[in-house]
């Protein structure tokens, strides 16, 4: 699927975010050519001994032409704004100085090179995406049969 501008492929990041499904995938990853890009995943994070569903954002970029619209704020707000749904936002490897400066002052908290804003509640970790373990006292050669 081609993307002509940025502006398109971040509604239809924000729509695929909207419409996410465990069964459909869990990365989002295009870009438009005009040269943006959005790189999105949603996977699982650890937080303080807790597990959360979490929105993350790997890569957004912006065209050379465009970054003066306020473009990366607004989409980065509306995923935050998704991410309630979720559990937890985290925006990977944050080299910016400006966008270090953008997630503090929206109280995102900082791990190493990444933040994060825990916005929800936290779930069992026998609830990750993709595994599938015995319930107690159920026999693990009976739940692999299954």
């Amino acid at each position: 699927m081609s993307y002509r501008s940025i502006e398109a492929l971040m509604i239809n990041a924000l729509d695929w975010v909207d419409e996410w499904d465990p069964l459909k995938g869990h990365r989002f990853q295009r870009i438009s050519s005009d040269g943006g890009a959005v790189s999105l995943v949603v996977g699982d994070i650890d937080h303080d001994g807790m597990c959360y569903r979490a929105l993350k954002i790997f890569d957004v970029v912006i065209p050379a032409d465009k970054r003066e619209q306020g473009l990366y704020s607004f989409f980065v707000h509306r995923l935050e704004d998704m991410a309630f749904s979720f559990g937890a936002i985290w925006h990977e490897k944050v080299d910016n100085p400006i966008l270090r400066d953008r997630h503090l002052r929206y109280k995102l908290r900082r791990r190493g090179r990444s933040f994060y804003k825990i916005t929800g509640s936290p779930h069992p970790r026998r609830l990750l995406v993709g595994l599938n373990t015995p319930q107690p006292g159920q026999d693990p050669a009976e739940h692999s049969a299954q």
